[in-house]
């Protein structure tokens, strides 16, 4: 009450003292010249009072910053949010959160879906085509915007996996490298349940196996075998992680037919496109189109040989391999989004 009766009070005199100065005969000018520097204390206080905020918003930002810098105090804050997460779960249950890819929803969002108009790009196509010499354009225009897979040639030329990588190099660089010892993998998948120690360390004579470098420093160490394919287009945002493909001792596949006891494993990622590229022997590949293409898209199956990657977009296709004979076989692999 007594904040809104000085309010009001100030009002009262402020209009008393503009009638006078109208009284005085005083033009709007003169009034506005006369109350200038009470004006501009005003504006001064205002900029000394946004001048405080920013300094104290910095402030708070570099101390944070810091402690999530320092490994000693990240370390602590981790620990110290996991505790206060386990106790606050009885009286609330944040887990589904947790899963969640946003927080808060965007009512503007609109999530694209396949529909049949898509599928009609590839009605035509009934022979994947095996391409080399790409620019940047014809990957664009005739491949991602019409979702069409297709295999490169030359992709892999350079690169220094072609010539180290085998089996026994590849199981020696991931038990011996310091850093991609000390590091997990991630999204391992192994159709006979193997942990992959019993694979690297060559106690599984017969595996077909799949896992990702997804820890930033296995991904640098990773990343120096390869390099960024030629082809994909600027549009084209390369995803951090990397895969690794790895089979010995699966049986020739010839039917590609998928059954409970076949040797495919499925490639399962959200992102936008997927390269493959064969470092040693063969894969057996199903590209499957998704609903509703599923009537009108054919499927392809066909053997990716040593030397050719793959290129297929996520929205239209999914995709199983298996290795194609009994021979050591590693294939590596990344992903990809773009604006469209």
């Amino acid at each position: 009450m007594a904040g809104t009766d000085s309010l009001e009070n100030i009002d009262k005199d402020l209009k008393e003292v503009l009638d006078f100065c109208v009284s005085s005969g005083l033009t709007s000018s003169q009034i506005v010249s006369g109350a200038r520097p009470l004006l501009d204390a005003a504006n001064q206080s205002k900029r000394r009072a946004w001048l405080r905020r920013v300094v104290l918003v910095s402030l708070a930002v570099a101390v944070v910053a810091f402690l999530f810098q320092n490994t000693w105090t990240y370390r602590w804050i981790c620990i110290a949010s996991k505790i206060t997460a386990m106790k606050v779960l009885p009286y609330w249950d944040w887990t589904p959160l947790y899963d969640e890819e946003c927080i808060l929803q965007n009512p503007y969002i609109i999530q694209d879906k396949l529909t049949e108009d898509d599928c009609q790009e590839c009605v035509n196509y009934k022979k994947l085509e095996y391409v080399y010499n790409l620019t940047h354009e014809m990957v664009a225009e005739d491949y991602l915007f019409s979702n069409l897979p297709f295999i490169v040639l030359d992709a892999t030329t350079g690169w220094k996996a072609t010539s180290e990588f085998n089996a026994e190099s590849l199981k020696k660089l991931f038990t011996e490298n310091k850093v991609l010892r000390s590091h997990n993998v991630c999204q391992y998948i192994n159709n006979e349940g193997q942990p992959l120690a019993d694979v690297l360390a060559g106690r599984a004579s017969t595996f077909h196996t799949v896992w990702s470098n997804c820890q930033l420093q296995a991904i640098k160490v990773f990343r120096s075998y390869y390099h960024r394919p030629y082809f994909l287009p600027p549009m084209v945002e390369a995803a951090l992680e990397n895969f690794v493909a790895f089979s010995s001792g699966k049986s020739e596949q010839t039917s590609g037919e998928e059954d409970e006891d076949s040797d495919f494993l499925k490639h399962v990622v959200v992102d936008d496109l997927t390269w493959f590229a064969q470092i040693r022997g063969n894969y057996f590949i199903q590209l499957r189109p998704k609903q509703p293409c599923d009537n009108i898209c054919s499927l392809f199956s066909f053997v990716l040989e040593e030397g050719q990657t793959m290129v297929v977009t996520n929205d239209m296709w999914e995709w199983h391999f298996a290795p194609a004979d009994s021979a050591p076989t590693i294939a590596i692999g990344s992903t990809g989004n773009w604006d469209s």
